[in-house]
């Protein structure tokens, strides 16, 4: 009972960090790629991280 208790206020924790990001700070506006730093590439709009963005190039 206890372990799941913490286990729920871990979760909670560390979920709520996550919205307390500045994500609209955070996210770099594009309409090409060249306007995306290095390691980034320009998909739906937005620079994101070329091994999260799924396609490169």
């Amino acid at each position: 009972m206890i372990r799941s208790c913490v286990l729920v206020a871990v979760v909670a924790a560390l979920g709520s960090c996550t919205l307390l990001l500045p994500t609209g700070e955070l996210i770099k506006p594009c309409v090409e790629q060249a306007e995306c730093d290095d390691g980034f590439i320009c998909q739906d709009e937005a620079c994101l991280p070329e091994d999260e963005g799924g396609q490169s190039g």
